[in-house]
């Protein structure tokens, strides 16, 4: 039994999809946002399967264009969530 469990647990690791596993993001961003809508825009990506469950991601909101209101924002975020989540001409971290 302790093998099966310790193979899993290397492959629940590797795959990103351990409860022990920390994640990190880092966010850039051009204004200041408020701590609800960074995280808003942070649980949009994350429900849309765009940022990892652990390792490290880089989140760029600079893209999000400005002037728009808080549904075009979201509908934004939601449709562009692979492009906000890795910023062309940036490096991609992996995992």
């Amino acid at each position: 039994m302790k093998s099966i469990d310790g193979r899993l647990s290397k492959l629940e690791r590797r795959f990103g999809i351990a409860d022990s596993q920390a994640r990190y993001l880092m966010i850039l961003t051009d204004r200041d946002l408020a701590q609800a809508e960074e995280d808003a825009y942070v649980k949009i990506l994350d429900e849309g399967g765009f940022l990892p469950a652990a390792g490290m991601a880089m989140v760029d909101f600079t893209v999000i264009p400005r002037g728009l209101n808080a549904k075009e924002t979201e509908r934004f975020v939601r449709e562009n969530g692979a492009k906000i989540r890795n910023p062309p001409g940036l490096p991609r971290i992996a995992k």
